[in-house]
């Protein structure tokens, strides 16, 4: 009777932890420059593990551009993981992943899509009746425990926890230099100590670039807040320093396909309460979506765009007949003809040029495939992997804590799959870190084998 009663609790322990494990959620947050990577990796292992049967997945972008969004949520089965496996992403900029992974608050946790999401899966082609495009809410804040970074945790201020792994390599991202569409026809390049003065100033005329003085009209910074990796690695490639302030420029309004005003950005970003409301604001709806708050730096000028979907939409319209504006919404110039620069991880970067920005050469070297084609040539990729071409990163994945069996199987198979996506899309996303044969040993740092 005794030994009976022991098989039976060992049984109802087994069964219970069993049924403990048979669920899991993944909570991922980070790089808006490596997402197309990421979600491409993750819905390449549901693709696998449900082998036909469905499994569905909600974000807030046009149907068939999942992986665009900037919130998606994934629900189904995962190879190597028992029950139902739920991954969660919401990227908002590498740096503010850190910060969220790392001290996870009411303040710093991001939103993420919900299962009510999930109820009415939408009708795109390509994936039948998993998907539900344009999602707008059933959001809630979570703690996240992972996070993709363009930059390693010693470029942000959080130095405590360390995350981990002390090797979270997952791939290289490619950067590119670009100016908004109606650029002079010899506006190509832009050099280490150009980007410098225009960053630090906020505005120099074309002709500093172009070395014609008949090229007049100015060309005005713009960028991304301190929350982005991609703000922080121009910051360091640069020579800046990544805390070094800088003067600049949002789009306020446009008109059609043109930029009808720009305005230096405000400390505290730029408010719907101001007297401009509409067109293309960076962040709607959120009054310091576009402050740099991160090292708190949130004065005039030192703000950018959220997201580096925001600012390549600006980068793919023209800036004819533009009202500049001061931080205080004063009137500098205008209306006059200028041009935006910025710096772009390549698939943003592309996504501009195709809606008629010009890709850049960035001091003297430049990804010359992607001036028309949507893919990295093997002789751009051998500029980066060789040392040639200085504008990238080295892409982390970085988690807070020890990981459970599942959660190690999950963080192993998204990492594991990533090499394969970013060549299956051409290495634009980026390019596999066993590719390099040189090295950097920070970020901006020296590139030697």
């Amino acid at each position: 009777m005794n030994l009976k009663r022991i098989l039976s609790g060992s049984i109802a322990l087994l069964t219970l932890s069993v049924a403990a494990r048979a669920d899991v959620e993944i909570l991922i947050t980070g790089a808006t420059a490596f997402r197309t990577a990421a979600m491409n990796a993750i819905k390449a292992q549901y693709d696998i593990g449900n082998s036909g049967v469905d499994y569905d997945f909600a974000h807030n972008a046009v149907a068939g551009s999942f992986n665009a969004a900037d919130r998606v949520t994934f629900k189904g089965k995962f190879p190597g993981v028992a029950g139902i496996t739920t991954i969660r992403c919401s990227w908002n900029g590498s740096v503010e992943g850190v910060r969220a992974v790392a001290v996870p608050n009411s303040t710093n946790n991001p939103f993420f899509i919900t299962d009510a999401a999930l109820a009415s899966p939408g009708l795109d082609a390509g994936e039948g009746l998993d998907e539900n495009a344009n999602v707008g809410g059933s959001t809630v804040q979570q703690a996240a425990k992972f996070s993709f970074s363009d930059v390693r945790q010693s470029s942000t201020p959080i130095s405590s926890p360390t995350l981990e792994p002390a090797d979270a390599k997952v791939g290289v991202v490619v950067f590119s230099m670009i100016v908004n569409e109606g650029a002079p026809a010899g506006f190509l390049n832009v050099s280490f100590q150009q980007f410098k003065a225009l960053f630090s100033g906020g505005f120099l005329p074309a002709s500093v670039f172009t070395g014609d003085p008949a090229n007049t009209n100015n060309v005005y910074a713009t960028g991304r807040n301190d929350g982005s990796g991609t703000r922080t690695t121009y910051m360091a490639e640069s020579g800046l320093g990544i805390t070094t302030l800088v003067s600049q420029s949002i789009a306020l309004t446009n008109s059609g396909d043109n930029i009808t005003s720009i305005q230096r950005v405000p400390a505290g970003g730029v408010n719907d309460s101001d007297p401009v409301t509409s067109g293309i604001q960076p962040y709607p709806g959120q009054a310091t979506g576009n402050a740099s708050t991160v090292w708190s730096q949130d004065l005039d000028g030192n703000g950018g765009y959220v997201s580096g979907s925001s600012l390549r939409t600006a980068m793919g319209r023209t800036s004819n007949n533009v009202t500049v504006r001061d931080a205080d919404y004063s009137i500098l110039d205008g209306p006059v003809n200028i041009h935006l620069l910025t710096f772009l991880s390549n698939p943003d970067a592309l996504t501009a040029r195709t809606n008629g920005g010009r890709i850049l050469g960035w001091n003297g070297s430049k990804m010359d495939s992607l001036t028309t084609g949507t893919t990295l040539t093997l002789a751009d990729r051998q500029k980066v992997t060789h040392g040639q071409y200085s504008a990238w990163s080295f892409q982390q994945l970085y988690y807070n804590g020890s990981l459970s069996t599942d959660e190690n199987a999950v963080y192993g198979a998204i990492k594991g799959g990533i090499d394969s996506t970013l060549i299956a899309a051409g290495y634009v996303p980026g390019i596999p870190s066993v590719d390099m044969q040189v090295t950097r040993s920070d970020d901006g740092a020296p590139i030697a084998p």
